[in-house]
Formats: structure tokens, sequence, C-alpha cells
């Protein structure tokens, strides 16, 4: 199962930002226990800023130390690890800022109003990653991001979370099953091979390994 969480911050405030940052770590340690990065989707700059800063948390460390390993903010949003350490991931967080420093909107206020989207790949592991355990598909898992905008007097935004849910299902499990004699002609002479062609596939939405398909005449 492949999940794409979408981080979205906008304003609708009088003031304007010299950065904003959208993080996902602290807040959502089941999903990071449960699933593995895979890599960036879209990611939308707020208008005014032209750098976007991705770091990613995990045992980046010395001796592998859980901590942030922080990226190069530029104009195209990139992953600061290779893509071979992408699994080690446990957070990610993007800062989005102006390459000269000076706030989004530098005219008098009132601000024009922003946003700004991050969205990343994720792939559901088969065991967690703290006790080894298979994962169990039942419940939910929540996916909390915090966001908070910048200025240089100091005057921040309040932190503003935001949480939803991955519902995990083990499914359901139904085979189709399509069998075709002698290509759909229902004549043949005494003697002829008649051939008989099998297909089938999954229609349920569960997981099924098929190792044998029998047809008894």
């Amino acid at each position: 199962a492949t999940s794409t969480p979408g981080r979205a911050a906008a304003s609708a405030c009088t003031t304007t930002p010299t950065s904003v940052v959208i993080e996902d770590q602290a807040d959502s340690p089941d999903f990071w226990n449960s699933f593995d990065f895979t890599g960036l989707g879209d990611v939308t700059l707020p208008e005014g800023a032209d750098r976007v800063q991705v770091d990613v948390y995990g045992p980046f460390g010395d001796d592998g130390a859980l901590e942030w390993a922080a990226g190069t903010a530029g104009s195209t949003a990139l992953v600061p690890v290779p893509e071979d350490a992408y699994s080690d991931v446990q957070g990610i967080r993007f800062t989005f800022t102006r390459d000269d420093g000076q706030y989004f909107d530098p005219t008098v206020p009132p601000a024009k109003n922003w946003s700004a989207t991050a969205q990343f790949t994720a792939q559901l592991r088969e065991t967690y990653r703290d006790s080894g355990a298979d994962v169990v598909f039942d419940g939910a898992v929540e996916n909390t991001q915090t966001s908070q905008s910048f200025r240089a007097d100091g005057k921040n935004s309040t932190t503003v979370a935001s949480t939803a849910p991955i519902v995990l299902s083990e499914g359901s499990w139904e085979l189709e099953v399509n069998k075709l004699t002698n290509e759909g002609t229902r004549i043949a002479n005494a003697g002829e091979d008649v051939p008989f062609r099998l297909s089938f596939r999954n229609a349920g939405t569960g997981f099924l390994t098929v190792t044998e398909l029998r047809d008894t005449l």
C-alpha cells in the first residue's frame, strides 16, 4: 500500500513572513513506525518565496544517532539523503524562504495571502520499525503535520496542526475465474484436441497468494 500525504499551509493574516515551515515528525510516531518514506510528490512554494529546503529525520547522526539531516535551500525540493536511505527516514520538514532573506510580500500591510503545499509518498512496511512484529491490518494510523510562519521581528504565528487517519484493513478476498473452451467454438470433430484456457484475477481488495488453480472435469 502506498500513501501520499499532502501537507499544506495557508495564510489569512495581515502580516507577511520571512519563512514558513511544514513539518511531519514528532506528532506522527505511529505513522513513521508503520510506513517507509519513498520520495517527494508535488511541492508548491508560497507566493513571494523562491526557495525550499527539505530536511529529513532519522539515524543520520554519529553512530546512527537520530537527528535531522539538513538539505540545501534551492528552487527545487531535493531529499538530502541518497535513495537507498529513504527507508531510514522517520520525519520530514519543508522550509520556504526567499533568497534575499526578505519578507514574502515586501509591500506595506495588509499582506497578500499565500499558500504552500508539500507532498511525499510512503509505503506501508511489512513489519513495525520499533519491534519488528508484523504490521496489523486493523484500525487506523494517524498522521499529523504542523505548520508555522516566522518573521524577522519575532512576531511569529502560532503552530497549527492537522491530523488525518490512514485506515488499515485486510480487505476482501475474491477470485474471478474464466474458462474458454476451443476459443469459443462449440463444435469439434471426434479425435481433435480441444484447448481449454483458464484465466483468473483478484477481484477483491486484499492480497492473495495463489499457488494452484485446479479445474476438475
